[in-house]
């Protein structure tokens, strides 16, 4: 399905990566592919899979996830299961530090194309 965001809204987007460099570095990503197309963006970094379920018990979503599989504090196929008992049409992005930039800037083109 399409991103539910209304036309005045700002994309919300998280990151889950334990690997600070590398989250930042797809945070920026994010931000200036969103940018480039026209779109608010405003994206949240998570280092720990247990501090975005605690945002997500207080009701906190996103559009978009960004979701490293391998998470110091979680497991990110069992952190997947849990983003969606919350949201159940969450938009999840799989990445890993295996990825390189060129990958993860064509899966958000993936997405983009699909929802918009």
């Amino acid at each position: 399905g399409r991103i539910s965001k209304k036309e005045s809204q700002i994309l919300k987007v998280a990151v889950i990566d334990d690997d600070a460099p590398l989250a930042e570095e797809a945070a920026e990503l994010t931000r200036r592919f969103f940018g480039e197309k026209g779109e608010d963006v405003f994206v949240e970094i998570y280092e720990k899979g247990s501090s975005l379920i605690y945002n997500l018990e207080k009701d906190t979503r996103y559009e978009l996830y960004l979701l490293d599989l391998r998470l110091s504090d979680y497991d990110g196929a069992e952190l997947l299961e849990r983003i969606r008992e919350f949201q159940s049409d969450a938009h999840v992005i799989v990445i890993s530090s295996l990825y390189c930039q060129v990958i993860l800037s064509s899966k958000i083109k993936e997405f983009v194309t699909i929802h918009s």
